[in-house]
């Protein structure tokens, strides 16, 4: 059975290990990229409207369950 401390210690070790996946570190160069993009959005392409067609659609469905 685990003790207090051993409880305490897995649960630091998680939390270390989910932060370090969810930082990400950018090259001066993509980081640049990303700013831009972030500036001037592009038109959404039709995959995309027919994506968030689909959401809206299976969201509205289960709604109203």
């Amino acid at each position: 059975m685990l003790d207090h401390n051993d409880t305490t210690a897995a649960y630091d070790r998680a939390r270390g290990a989910i932060a370090h996946h969810q930082r990400t570190v950018l090259h001066d160069r993509d980081r640049k990229a990303l700013l831009a993009a972030l500036d001037a959005p592009s038109e959404p392409t039709p995959a995309l409207l027919e994506a968030i067609a689909l959401h809206r659609a299976r969201t509205r469905r289960t709604e109203g369950d």
